[in-house]
């Protein structure tokens, strides 16, 4: 736990380089990020200390964009095609807009449009960003042998800017430990206000 620019990102670098020079093999390492941008740039640090054949197989993202690649292999299990749709900001706005338009002139309650949003989303077989979250940990939830294989995959789980305000990436990262514990994070206890 420590504060902007006090080397957090660089003690997980140093400790997935660790790991991969003591046994583990990358695809077995699942390191989650904040960004993008700082998923490519741990990756390149750990490049430059044990080569970028090794590093190009660890599984490092962000939660999102990593629970997106589980999803779109899983998909079948929670009644989707591998190819199904994200839903941008302008979609999932255009798509409540069109819902609330056909209910005609009184406003229904915010249950009923999101019962109706979820239903439209699972028919066009797509999801939006929250969605790649909330079905990660239903498919984990709902499909223990899925979840078994992805424990086993995962022997050692790291995230950097860990934030305690964000259920299901906490329930998530707890799903896949619950064997090993093997886990590690680094946060900024400013930004966390259950600790």
């Amino acid at each position: 736990i420590a504060g902007a620019g006090s080397g957090k990102t660089r003690v997980l670098t140093y400790k997935i380089a660790y790991l991969l020079e003591n046994g583990y093999q990358p695809w077995n390492i699942l390191a989650l990020t904040f960004t993008n941008k700082a998923a490519r740039e741990m990756k390149e640090r750990i490049a430059r200390q044990v080569g970028d054949q090794r590093a190009r197989h660890l599984w490092m993202g962000t939660f999102h964009s990593i629970f997106l690649r589980i999803l779109h292999a899983e998909a079948a299990n929670i009644g989707f095609t591998s190819q199904f749709t994200i839903y941008d900001t302008a979609d999932s706005k255009s798509l409540v807009r069109s819902i609330i338009k056909d209910c005609a002139a009184k406003m229904p309650a915010i249950r009923d449009i999101y019962h109706r949003y979820w239903d439209r989303c699972r028919q066009a077989d797509a999801m939006d960003f929250d969605d790649l979250l909330f079905y990660t940990f239903i498919l984990f939830r709902d499909h223990p042998e899925v979840l078994a294989r992805y424990q086993e995959q995962f022997r050692y789980i790291l995230v950097d800017e860990y934030q305690d305000t964000n259920y299901a990436q906490h329930s998530i990262v707890l799903q896949l430990a619950k064997d090993h514990q093997h886990v590690c994070v680094v946060g900024d206890d400013a930004q966390s206000i259950y600790s």
